[in-house]
């Protein structure tokens, strides 16, 4: 059969895995039992199943160019023997080709189990165990963006979720690190190319299981000492939300006033907010001296805290990016009065305003380079070497 597009290959590529990887367990168990024949034999079991998944591993990158019209050779699956799994609901390509690489991987340690077993050893604690494991943990790792219990359910698989390590007492799955192939880092320089400042919402509203779900992400950004100084408060209150924009316009008039000539009308002509619209408006401060992280690395540049801050926002604004809603920071805010609208915490600092929602338009082109304010430098200008 051949495939013509990424998904299938996948569903065939996962198959190769599962195949694999039962394989590799019979070969051995018959190791186990003496069976010398059975237990040479899985060295060529192991061989086997990498060959098929760098066949199918080859597909799903033809498949990702056929999709974005590239074009590529496909892949006959008929050749490799292999009948497509279900589909995994939600389930990306990098997702399944992350569980075809994993389970084959794991497969082949099956070739250790069974040189143990011909030497007298328990080819489960020489090798099939770590063996399984190693599959079951990087399917779970390389499903991070998808509904990972329910896609491998609806697949068959079964990859223990939530299993403890009994020797060393911590969880089995996402210990093992993922592998981000080629198909995944374009899809995440597209995200980076088409991520926009946005001013222009939609009235739809957003979720609050999808709020919750992209400031979880934010949650994951670096911070200095491991301290996670950022501090998001989300503003629905119309008082506050109306204050916020009574200071909004004041600065902006101010801002105003300062440009000169052809400067100043297109400054006029300008939209650098989007308060009235957005369904979701959130303020980000952040803790100048958190407990946590006891000062590591702020000693001498105590700023850290404030950039910590700003990587959870870019974190937080690519998150709502790839779950297809819109980001706008409004900068010109007096902060003094940012804070005292919100009456938050005094030792917080105000870092900046958020307003979240579904985008009216969508470009690649940043709206200040459209306008004719400002376009994109050289990347080259900014880079030294000493």
């Amino acid at each position: 059969m051949e495939c013509g597009d990424g998904s299938e290959r996948g569903r065939g590529g996962d198959e190769v895995g599962r195949a694999a990887l039962q394989e590799g367990e019979h070969q051995a168990q018959g190791a186990a039992m003496g069976d010398d024949d059975a237990g040479g034999a899985g060295a060529q079991v192991g061989a086997d199943g990498l060959d098929a998944a760098d066949q199918v591993g080859a597909g799903l990158a033809a498949g990702r160019g056929e999709q974005d019209g590239v074009g590529g050779p496909g892949v006959d699956l008929a050749a490799l023997d292999i009948v497509p799994a279900p589909a995994f609901p939600g389930a990306e390509i990098e997702f399944l080709q992350a569980g075809v690489d994993a389970c084959v991987r794991g497969q082949g340690v099956g070739e250790g189990a069974a040189a143990a077993g011909r030497a007298g050893q328990d080819p489960v604690d020489a090798g099939g165990a770590q063996g399984r494991g190693q599959g079951r943990e990087a399917v779970l790792a390389g499903a991070a963006e998808a509904d990972v219990e329910a896609a491998v359910a609806a697949a068959g698989l079964d990859v223990g979720f939530g299993m403890a390590d009994e020797e060393d007492g911590h969880s089995a799955g996402y210990s093992a690190p993922p592998a981000f192939g080629p198909a995944f880092r374009a899809e995440l320089r597209r995200l980076f190319e088409w991520r926009r400042d946005v001013r222009r919402f939609r009235s739809q509203p957003v979720e609050a299981a999808l709020l919750d779900d992209l400031l979880a992400a934010a949650w994951l950004a670096p911070s200095v000492g491991l301290s996670e100084p950022w501090r998001f408060v989300t503003v629905d209150d119309p008082a506050r939300r109306a204050a916020i924009i009574a200071n909004f316009t004041a600065c902006n008039r101010a801002a105003l006033e300062s440009q000169t000539g052809g400067r100043a009308e297109l400054y006029a002509r300008l939209k650098l907010e989007g308060l009235g619209q957005a369904p979701r408006h959130i303020a980000v401060f952040v803790d100048e001296a958190p407990l946590q992280g006891h000062g590591l690395g702020r000693q001498t540049m105590p700023e850290t805290v404030g950039y910590s801050a700003a990587m959870a926002i870019h974190t937080l604004w690519l998150a709502a990016r790839a779950a297809g809603l819109g980001l706008g920071w409004v900068s010109i805010l007096d902060p003094a009065a940012a804070h005292a609208a919100l009456d938050v915490d005094p030792a917080w600092r105000f870092i900046a305003y958020l307003c979240l929602g579904y985008p009216e338009e969508e470009s690649i082109t940043p709206a200040l380079e459209r306008s004719g304010w400002e376009r994109r430098a050289a990347s080259a200008r900014g880079m030294l070497q000493r």
